[in-house]
């Protein structure tokens, strides 16, 4: 069972509500009702929507309804008994009891009934209950048709401008889907030919740098002391858009008349209802929007190849616009019925109305929910917030449920239907990857990488195929929700998968081996301090099952990780653990390696993300290499920037068995030497690694990190006491690329202040940009 399953339903379904258009009674009905409701027909009493019973088997009220649909009935149609028939026939929205009198009669057959009795106009008299038809006066009737045309109009124009800022998010959705369809069509192949230069000129404006000129993006601002996070410039065209249309939408195209039957002589009080209307259409039009972005099994994560964290961006933005029409939905209406019935009624409806109830009820805890994910309150205490935020979110839904089924108000129920089944089968879909421990219970080798705060787990998912995911297949940007139930840590938390390594490689080394000692003698960069081995248990068939481990580097940060860390320090800092994964494998794999010159920069546990994309390209090359593939060469920069010697224990053993890996390809035998496309010299990977250890100085025992061998090319180098100059850096690649009409593309994953210098050189130099980020 996987989200795919069941993500295309939802999709279809929340598709389909915005498609549908409501369902209004015409007005020639609705205001022939409004009318004859100035009457007392056959002794009833209340109106037909409070008590539909009595005047729905009522001859008189039947007929004079029927008179007055056939003397206002008004249509360009070439048949108007046809179109007296269709508008008849919503006489079902009131009288719904298929044993009622007007279901028993048709409309030819209650209007001749109604003439035969109906008395003249100057025969009508004001009576404390009519037993026959009348005819309704027509200048009244025509009022009230305009009244009513008006009011329905405003509820339509609610939803069709709910549409429209519903476009805006998706016409930006289409075009990421666009862009991952032509990037997925060209992956297999290496970009040779440079960007043009309007697209250049786009990408230094638009695409690639953040919303202001400081750079400042993942990077928190804070105004008042408030934090916030600027969006992408590209971003912000949308979501400005979105906003704007949100706003501007609430105010044209509105009829305000003296005459209007409703509110009489007062524009401001049809003002005040048609907004509030209008606001609430728009809103509820959203709602499904706000689930569909918002949830961890999200098909359109795999539709755009966008980050988790762009559509937590959307979903901030349709949350904050969405409770903004509900606000001015609740804010208007309110008063409304202060300026026309005075505050005693609100009161009393507020009491006694539960549509009244649970509209505030919904209204009200929606605001407490955008207070709370304020991130000042939000990062203070994340899982309160995450578990106060899922109570919250019920509670909203329960009272948007409510508020909009106990109006009978079918249209709005669509969005509802979309939006709860998007939320619920997200929520179940979690709930039952929980309480399925046949299906997510894997073996995890953990250890504490000596001298640093980091731990390693090595999780065996060779055997599994985790829903309809192979969790042993490399997946560069890959991410899974990982929690270990022993230590009490039930809700699953994200990590990336740093790398796969296959223990039957005889490319990939026994990762039981310290790095010093398997690294002896190595021109790579040996370290002096040795990791802490890990153990691994071999299996009896190993020599006939392929056993992948999937690789995550994890950090101590709140309460489930750092519990994890004490207890692996409490156990001499290796220990096995049973864990769960939640969902399967989550992320996308960026586009990085489609250019000729792939530059991967990391910063500190940031590597956790480039090394599967230097592994992905080393692999790569090998299995071209392996089909007799000719490829043009590829450049793989890595650049990885740390603090300490000891957090190169992190990736060091990754990075050699890549350039163990693109050295064996040199050497590889091919299968005919003779052959005219084997003559040629083979095409390896070039690697130019370069790691930065700012809080260290050159060890005395190894002044040169470079080799001086000429039979080993390019091997990393590494620069110590010294933060590298990336400016400098990045711009020597992207000039040599140009010099060489070579494509080259810039990924990153560090901290955010990194994060946004890289960004801003890249949109500098019109060079594609990628990112990985977890800021959620």
């Amino acid at each position: 069972m996987h989200a795919s399953k069941w993500q295309p339903f939802v999709l279809c379904l929340f598709l389909s509500s915005l498609a549908h258009a409501r369902k209004l009674i015409p007005p020639v009905m609705s205001g022939c009702e409004a009318i004859a409701e100035r009457y007392t027909f056959s002794g009833c009493l209340s109106s037909i929507y409070f008590d539909p019973n009595c005047l729905c088997n009522s001859a008189p009220w039947l007929g004079t309804m029927a008179l007055c649909v056939y003397d206002h009935t008004t249509t360009p149609s070439d048949d108007p008994d046809a179109a007296r028939v269709d508008a008849w026939t919503h006489i079902g929205g009131w009288c719904r009891d298929p044993t009622m009198l007007s279901s028993t009669m048709s409309f030819s057959d209650v209007y001749a009934n109604a003439t035969r009795f109906v008395p003249p106009t100057s025969a009508m008299t004001a009576k404390p209950s009519l037993n026959v038809p009348i005819r309704l006066p027509r200048d009244k009737v025509k009022m009230a048709m305009r009244t009513v045309g008006e009011f329905n109009r405003q509820l339509g124009l609610g939803h069709v401008y709910g549409y429209y800022t519903c476009a805006i998010f998706f016409a930006f959705i289409a075009l990421g889907c666009l862009n991952n369809l032509f990037q997925h069509c060209t992956r297999t192949r290496i970009k040779t030919m440079v960007a043009p230069k309007w697209l250049k000129t786009l990408q230094r404006v638009l695409l690639q740098p953040s919303l202001l000129p400081n750079g400042v993006h993942m990077s928190h601002a804070s105004i008042f002391g408030l934090l916030i996070t600027y969006p992408t410039r590209l971003e912000s065209l949308w979501i400005v858009a979105f906003c704007t249309a949100n706003i501007v939408l609430l105010f044209p195209s509105y009829d305000l008349f003296l005459e209007n039957i409703y509110w009489p002589n007062n524009t401001m009080l049809q003002f005040s209802r048609y907004m509030a209307d209008r606001a609430g259409e728009m809103s509820f039009s959203q709602l499904p929007m706000l689930y569909l972005f918002g949830g961890r099994n999200n098909l359109l994560l795999w539709m755009t190849g966008w980050s988790f964290e762009r559509f937590i961006v959307l979903h901030k933005w349709t949350s904050r616009m969405m409770m903004f029409q509900a606000i001015v939905h609740s804010v208007a209406y309110t008063w409304h019925t202060v300026a026309s019935d005075g505050w005693r009624v609100v009161w009393f409806y507020m009491v006694n109305d539960a549509y009244w109830m649970w509209g505030v009820l919904a209204t009200t805890i929606g605001s407490v929910i955008l207070v709370a994910s304020v991130p000042n309150l939000r990062r203070g205490c994340y899982l309160l917030f995450l578990k106060l935020h899922v109570v919250f979110a019920l509670l909203f839904t329960i009272g948007c449920w409510y508020h909009v089924r106990l109006l009978n108000d079918d249209e709005n129920m669509l969005f509802m239907y979309a939006s709860v089944g998007i939320w619920a089968a997200d929520r179940v879909l979690r709930i039952l990857f929980t309480i399925l421990p046949g299906k997510i219970n894997f073996t995890a080798d953990a250890a504490i990488i000596k001298g640093t705060d980091c731990m390693r787990l090595l999780v065996d998912v060779s055997p599994t195929t985790y829903g309809a995911i192979d969790l042993s297949r490399r997946r560069p940007g890959a991410y899974v929700y990982l929690c270990v139930p022993s230590l009490g840590w039930h809700h699953a938390n994200p990590f990336t998968v740093a790398a796969w390594h296959n223990l039957n490689d005889d490319l990939v080394h026994d990762m039981t081996t310290p790095f010093n000692k398997h690294r002896q003698g190595s021109h790579y960069g040996a370290l002096d301090t040795p990791s802490t081995p890990i153990s691994i248990e071999k299996r009896k068939n190993h020599e006939k099952h392929q056993i992948t481990q999937m690789e995550l580097l994890i950090r101590p940060q709140r309460a489930a990780t750092r519990a994890l860390f004490d207890d692996l320090r409490a156990n001499g800092g290796t220990a096995m653990y049973t864990v769960q994964l939640h969902g399967g494998a989550h992320g996308h794999t960026q586009p990085i390696l489609n250019h000729d010159v792939s530059v991967l920069v990391a910063g500190g546990i940031g590597c956790a993300s480039t090394l599967a994309y230097l592994q992905e390209a080393v692999q790569w090359a090998k299995h071209n290499a392996k089909q007799q593939k000719r490829k043009k060469q590829h450049q793989i920069v890595f650049l990885w920037v740390i603090q300490t010697i000891e957090q190169l224990a992190w990736a060091q053993s990754t990075i050699d068995d890549c350039i163990d890996t693109v050295h064996s390809l040199s050497a590889m035998p091919v299968a005919d030497p003779d052959a005219a496309e084997c003559r040629a010299p083979r095409r390896v990977p070039e690697l130019d690694i370069q790691i930065h250890v700012t809080r260290a100085s050159l060890p005395s025992s190894s002044r040169s990190s470079t080799s001086s061998n000429t039979e080993t090319p390019r091997p990393y180098t590494i620069h110590y006491g010294v933060r590298p100059n990336l400016d400098k850096i990045l711009k020597g690649y992207v000039d040599t690329a140009d010099t060489h009409a070579r494509s080259i593309g810039i990924f990153q994953c560090g901290p955010s202040a990194m994060s946004d210098h890289v960004r801003a050189i890249a949109a500098r130099h019109s060079v594609p940009y990628y990112e990985e980020a977890f800021d959620w």
